[in-house]
């Protein structure tokens, strides 16, 4: 990529040596077709005519999720702190490394499609030429009495933070749980099922520390 305009110069599917005629480039980077966006690394090569330019591409972030997080999940993203704008997503299962720029970002964690809503995890700075891990260790379950059914949704609602809309808050469907949050404070609304009964309030302030995993009673 032009690291001026922005224009793109020249496109591969391998880590080979490539033709490209001398000049400054900015690389952009895609993991995998389907699994990831593409994203624009920090990386500038200076290309000179007959002389061959290595990149060294080792700025990474790595997810380290605690035991009881599905490895399985639907995404989770960058987002740019200052404007909220996606950086990169990560689509599929498992926790590897990932190449990605250098610089302070939002976490941003999806579990499933349809029976978890984002979770805001809190804020990275990813260093330059090194990788930079971010702990998936804290959350919160609902422990049921036996034979009750899943509910029809269960809000969390974080009492610390809000956004020009009103609190954040994270919704899980269909599920007791577990589901990751971001560290903090939380009014916890429950709903049994969507017709025939009304949202409840079952605790106004949990508090989730850093690391556990807290346990509702229900």
């Amino acid at each position: 990529m032009d690291p001026e305009t922005g224009e793109e110069k020249g496109r591969f599917t391998s880590l080979d040596e490539q033709m490209i005629p001398a000049g400054v480039y900015q690389i952009a980077w895609r993991e995998t077709e389907h699994g990831s966006t593409e994203v624009l690394l920090g990386e500038v090569v200076s290309v000179e005519s007959g002389k061959t330019s290595e990149v060294l591409m080792q700025t990474a972030i790595r997810l380290v999720p605690a035991e009881w997080v599905d490895k399985e999940y639907y995404y989770w993203a960058l987002r740019n702190t200052h404007s909220g704008n996606e950086v990169v997503r990560f689509k599929g299962e498992g926790f590897e490394s990932h190449l990605v720029p250098a610089g302070i970002y939002q976490i941003v964690f999806r579990q499933s499609e349809h029976g978890h809503s984002e979770s805001l995890l809190g804020e990275i700075k990813i260093a330059d030429n090194s990788t930079t891990d971010f702990s998936l260790n804290s959350g919160a379950r609902l422990i049921p009495p036996e034979k009750l059914a899943p509910p029809y949704r269960v809000q969390f609602v974080n009492l610390d933070e809000k956004d020009d809309k009103g609190p954040l808050s994270v919704t899980i469907s269909g599920s007791f749980g577990p589901v990751l949050l971001k560290p903090g404070r939380y009014k916890v609304i429950y709903h049994q099922d969507k017709h025939g009964s009304s949202p409840m309030t079952i605790l106004d302030d949990l508090v989730v520390n850093s690391g556990s995993l807290v346990e509702i009673e229900l």
